[in-house]
């Protein structure tokens, strides 16, 4: 399984991926990267957060590789 996910006009390292919101004919991508946990009286989190959205009908191309990694998930 590939560490990154190459898509027509994005690369996304799968490490990076918090969760994968699966509809009927979209998928919403959640992301986190840099995160920072601090303590200055009482706690906190700074994070990069991202939402990509990937529709099938207006990303065929995207749509398609996002389902067959996927499925390759599935498979472990």
């Amino acid at each position: 399984m590939s560490r990154f996910i190459k898509l027509s006009s994005l690369v996304i390292n799968s490490s990076h991926i918090n969760k994968i919101l699966i509809e009927k004919n979209k998928y919403e991508i959640h992301t986190i990267s840099g995160t920072n946990d601090f303590l200055f009286f009482g706690t906190g989190d700074i994070s990069n957060k991202t939402k990509i959205k990937i529709c099938e009908k207006e990303n065929p191309i995207d749509y398609k590789i996002l389902t067959k990694w996927i499925n390759e998930c599935e498979k472990y």
